[in-house]
């Protein structure tokens, strides 16, 4: 991905994204590629370690959302998921 999509994505500054990845990459949960298409831009991809830790962090979220939504019933589910896309929209 590029640094700009990135930055798009994370609907951040795009100084904002440099500074984010230069601490991921120092902590070695991705590298920088150059482009081979465009010599000016950079392209950034997660190594194992960052793919492991995205993994670990979907699957905390996954179980915290079922721990704090599991009370619901499935109707109620249905409910908030509308209410939801629609203060979304």
């Amino acid at each position: 991905m590029r640094l700009s999509e990135l930055s798009e994505h994370l609907r951040i500054a795009a100084r904002s994204t440099t500074e984010v990845v230069d601490g991921l990459q120092e902590h070695g949960f991705l590298e920088r590629h150059p482009d081979p298409h465009d010599r000016r831009a950079i392209l950034v991809s997660l190594t194992d370690r960052g793919k492991h830790a995205g993994e670990a962090i979907r699957s905390a979220r996954t179980a915290e959302a079922e721990r704090f939504f599991g009370v619901l019933s499935d109707t109620d589910r249905r409910h908030l998921t509308r209410i939801l896309r629609k203060l979304n929209e």
